[in-house]
């Protein structure tokens, strides 16, 4: 009962909104960002802000260039997998090495990105 109350009000109001010529519905979501800041690197891709390593996004995932080939991930700290044939946006970048510690001119970093840990390396313990 209550959900069909429901809908019938967003129904007139919506048929309100329509036949009012001057009428403009609106409304606004907030939306929690949670991965780092991305800076424009060039058309459909951006770059991590400041970071030790060049790492792009584009097309819905992040982009990492290791030796000679590209790697990707849905996150930006793991789960790297070879990529054999990368979108054209990503392969337009030259130089991708230039990018770590990538700051455009007056940028001021909001989400500081989680520190590098690409690469898990062996923790040795030296004590004795």
């Amino acid at each position: 009962m209550r959900s069909t109350c429901a809908r019938i009000l967003i129904s007139i109001s919506l048929a309100f909104a329509a036949g009012c010529g001057g009428v403009e519905a609106r409304s606004t979501v907030a939306v929690k960002a949670t991965g780092p800041d991305l800076a424009y690197a060039g058309p459909g891709v951006r770059v991590i802000v400041d970071y030790d390593e060049a790492i792009f996004y584009s097309e819905g995932f992040y982009w990492w260039f290791v030796g000679d080939s590209w790697h990707r991930s849905s996150s930006y700290t793991s789960g790297w997998a070879l990529v054999a044939n990368p979108p054209p946006a990503i392969l337009q970048i030259r130089d991708p090495h230039r990018y770590r510690h990538y700051m455009p001119i007056g940028y001021v970093v909001e989400r500081r990105p989680v520190p590098v840990r690409l690469v898990q390396r062996p923790i040795r313990d030296h004590r004795r």
